[in-house]
């Protein structure tokens, strides 16, 4: 398992609990205590369909309940954070 699976986990329950605006991926990184990989993930999970995001405004947003989300989900549809 890779630490890029980790940050994904920690960013969708960021997402979570702040459904209105996760905050800035600046911000993410600092919760993290990285920078670089946190971009990546986001762009990762957005592209798996677990987040949405928009251009030139802070944050993500989950596209399904928490509950519809699951770690093995998140390790099969993210191709560079799986095991």
């Amino acid at each position: 398992m890779t630490s890029q699976y980790a940050v994904a986990v920690h960013i969708l329950s960021l997402s979570h609990l702040r459904p209105d605006n996760a905050g800035s991926s600046k911000a993410i990184a600092g919760s993290v205590g990285t920078n670089a990989v946190v971009r990546n993930v986001i762009g990762v999970l957005r592209r798996a369909g677990l987040l949405r995001t928009r251009r030139g405004v802070a944050g993500a947003q989950l596209t399904r309940a928490p509950g519809d989300v699951s770690l093995l989900g998140v390790c099969r549809r993210g191709p560079r954070i799986g095991v």
